[in-house]
């Protein structure tokens, strides 16, 4: 199978076989010889310029890896960024100036379908199913022209039909004079909080307000089509750096858990601080 793959989450197994999302890149080979004699004494492959060459690819692979079913050549000049399975759904994200959603039916190993590909600006770098017919994305904002990356953005869309998706809202994460532009939960989503039934999206992001870096936990309901802040966390660091942090809840109480051991204990209805230990 040509390609690379972005991350677990490109690989899926169901009914003996394995599905897998790709990005392919192209390379050139040229053919050496000595001048004397003609002789072939190897060859050198020419890797292309940043993008280019670039394709992505839906692969099937039967219980020996052989390829039964295959779509190729999708967002030439692109590279995949997240994707993600769902029964026979597979969905992933590709981006250079604008973020396609591409939605491919896989329930036949032989035949992959492409259902839709959404165009959106920006792109998500994480992927997460938010109950059956919604799929959440945290990732970036980019400008529409030139794809020039802007500052973390959620997303929401609409996955109840494949071959009709769409984006119900974004969210970019600035405002007032800050901006956050990473988050951990970009890399490692193990330090996100999602629960769908709880309507509750946590996560830890950095940025800057002014000339000054900000570190806040940052929680979000989606409610009515959109997203509602519950909680913004501004962190405070003596030594100027960062202490990670993870979030979880119990009842009506948000927890903090921060690196440095301490505990910080918050009402999800007023965002109080209630108690510190």
């Amino acid at each position: 199978m040509p390609g690379r793959l972005l991350d677990s989450f490109s690989l899926n197994e169901s009914g003996g076989y394995l599905r897998a999302a790709a990005t392919v890149t192209e390379c050139g080979r040229l053919q050496m010889t000595k001048d004397e004699t003609g002789e072939v004494l190897g060859y050198a492959y020419v890797i292309p310029e940043e993008n280019e060459g670039l394709t992505n690819s839906l692969y099937v692979l039967d219980e020996n890896l052989k390829i039964t079913g295959k779509i190729e050549g999708l967002a030439a000049g692109e590279q995949i960024y997240s994707a993600r399975f769902l029964g026979d759904t597979a969905y992933f994200v590709t981006f250079r100036q604008t973020d396609p959603l591409f939605a491919v039916d896989v329930s036949s190993p032989e035949e992959p379908e492409l259902l839709s590909e959404l165009k959106v600006s920006g792109f998500s770098e994480y992927l997460h199913f938010y109950g059956d017919n919604l799929l959440l994305g945290l990732g970036f904002e980019a400008d529409e022209n030139t794809g020039e990356q802007k500052g973390l953005k959620l997303c929401m869309f609409d996955i109840s039909d494949p071959a009709n998706v769409s984006e119900q809202t974004r969210l970019e994460l600035a405002g007032d004079g800050y901006s956050y532009h990473y988050s951990p939960a970009l890399y490692d989503y193990k330090s996100l909080l999602i629960d769908p039934e709880r309507n509750l999206i946590g996560f830890e992001a950095q940025g800057t307000a002014g000339n000054v870096s900000r570190q806040a936990y940052l929680v979000y309901s989606y409610e009515n089509g959109s997203f509602v802040k519950k909680l913004e966390i501004v962190m405070k660091n003596s030594t100027g750096g960062y202490d990670s942090c993870r979030g979880t809840f119990i009842g009506e109480s948000f927890y903090l858990l921060i690196q440095d051991g301490s505990v910080q204990e918050y009402s999800l209805e007023t965002g109080e601080l209630l108690e510190e230990l």
